[in-house]
């Protein structure tokens, strides 16, 4: 992916009533070998967000579609794993036949101005 404001650093905003998901992210940002560093934030309401790139909103984290469709999306990536604020994401994490997918939000994503791989879309579910 590439964002059309090239920092050499990504904001990775959690929005969940679960700690775990928090401390997942974290360690994976901090495992991951990459020349642009990665700060994970725990966010608990949209007021809070602000400056963050990529956006994960959990079932927990209880924001409906139409909060999500409020927030300044330019170069926010938004993932999402509810079904029913799908609609307002980049990209949906979803199970088909008990394996983990994605969907992706076409719509969304050329909202955003961030550009994706070829290949990250042939790998995708595109709505």
């Amino acid at each position: 992916m590439e964002w059309s404001e090239g920092n050499h650093e990504l904001t990775l905003g959690v929005v969940s009533n679960n700690d775990e998901m928090y401390n997942i992210m974290t360690s994976l940002a901090s495992a991951r070998k990459s020349s642009k560093k990665i700060t994970v934030k725990n966010y608990s309401s949209l007021s809070e967000i602000e400056g963050c790139n990529i956006l994960f909103i959990t079932k927990e984290g209880g924001l409906s579609a139409n909060q999500i469709q409020q927030l300044d999306n330019k170069n926010l990536l938004v993932i999402t794993e509810d079904d029913e604020i799908s609609s307002s994401g980049s990209i949906n994490l979803v199970k088909v036949d008990g394996k983990l997918m994605f969907e992706i939000n076409r719509d969304m994503v050329n909202k955003t101005g961030i550009k994706m791989a070829s290949r990250l879309m042939d790998l995708a579910i595109v709505k």
